[in-house]
């Protein structure tokens, strides 16, 4: 782009540069290993080890400079920048008991344990603006805690048509402050007919881990994080 000086001498050059770069990268990593065990007749185990984790990493970076040929200076320039993370790590252990007492019980009862380890992050950072969206949170971002939990439930057969399930689940999260809840349930199901069955159902349930949604991006963008 050439321009008269002020003086008329002869045009003043100027150059415009534009900078664009972008990543993309994200994956899933998923291991499991199970054992089952028969003590007798009336009781079986199930042991099983998982390992999880979903990385997501998203960038972009714009330069927009405009430069003075002669003399050679630079008049003014912008800077964009944005960054979206999320990642998810689990290491989970599980053992479950089958018990049956009779002919009209059916007892499972067991525990499991779960570490999470989560690293969510938004960067937004514009030049013009001088806006800076970060929250970094504890540990750059980082976030790790632990999931713990006790359960017992029984299947009766009060009937040949009526069945009951009755269950109590208790759940412990440790993270940035703790937390103990209880999850009763109740389930009732009676076959009124060779081709109908009706059931009932109750129960109380407490969710640790919320996934947030962007409709902005064609991409995978849901951000895990964990309860404060």
């Amino acid at each position: 782009l050439g321009l008269p000086d002020r003086d008329g001498a002869g045009p003043v050059r100027f150059r415009h540069e534009l900078q664009y770069r972008e990543g993309l990268k994200w994956g899933n990593q998923v291991a499991a290993f199970r054992w089952n065990h028969v003590f007798g007749p009336k009781l079986f185990s199930n042991l099983t080890l998982t390992y999880s984790k979903l990385g997501v990493d998203v960038g972009y970076a714009t330069r927009d400079s405009l430069i003075q040929e002669e003399p050679l200076q630079l008049l003014g320039k912008s800077l964009e920048y944005g960054r979206y993370r999320s990642s998810i790590e689990d290491v989970g252990a599980r053992f479950d008991f089958e018990w049956s007492p009779g002919s009209r019980h059916q007892l499972r009862f067991g525990g499991q344990a779960t570490y999470h380890r989560l690293q969510p992050g938004v960067v937004q950072y514009d030049e013009k603006t001088e806006e800076l969206l970060l929250d970094p949170g504890p540990s750059g971002g980082q976030y790790e805690s632990m999931e713990l939990a006790l359960y017992v439930d029984d299947d009766v057969r009060l009937g040949e048509a009526l069945s009951l399930n009755v269950g109590l689940r208790s759940a412990f999260w440790s993270g940035d402050r703790p937390y103990l809840a209880l999850e009763p349930r109740l389930a009732l199901s009676w076959a009124a007919g060779p081709r109908t069955t009706l059931h009932a159902s109750a129960g109380a349930h407490t969710q640790f881990l919320h996934l947030l949604s962007s409709s902005n991006f064609g991409l995978p963008t849901d951000l895990w994080v964990p309860a404060t």
